[in-house]
């Protein structure tokens, strides 16, 4: 499903540029970020980015809301990232953010993935 519309790529052409990005910054090293941090910011940033593209693309695709409403909501603060996960979870018809970690996550080895997404969501850090 393509959701061009006054953009250059499409959320999931974003969303793969991002992930290459990130695997292209770690490579093999996982001590890149320590001995390059000047990198942090653009790092994080590209980790907000890819969430916020994430969700979008997650909740548009499953047809949980379409494009409108997450630019609705989306303009409200920074990248939006709790605003579209407070959206799908009213439309799941709740207040929690499980189902979308849940869906954001899923079969994802690593132990605290939850964890991070969730403080990246919600946290105040």
């Amino acid at each position: 499903m393509s959701h061009k519309t006054n953009h250059i790529f499409t959320d999931q052409e974003a969303a793969m540029a991002y992930a290459l990005s990130a695997e292209r910054i770690f490579g093999n090293d996982c001590e890149f970020l320590n001995a390059n941090p000047h990198v942090i910011p653009i790092f994080v940033s590209q980790l907000f980015q890819s969430l916020e593209i994430s969700i979008k693309h997650a909740g548009i695709a499953s047809g949980l809301f379409t494009v409108t409403e997450t630019r609705d909501r989306a303009m409200r603060s920074g990248h939006g990232i709790n605003e579209l996960a407070t959206l799908a979870a009213e439309k799941l018809g709740g207040d929690s953010f499980a189902p979308i970690l849940m869906a954001l996550t899923h079969c994802n080895a690593g132990t605290n993935s939850k964890e991070i997404i969730q403080q990246m969501i919600s946290g105040k850090a």
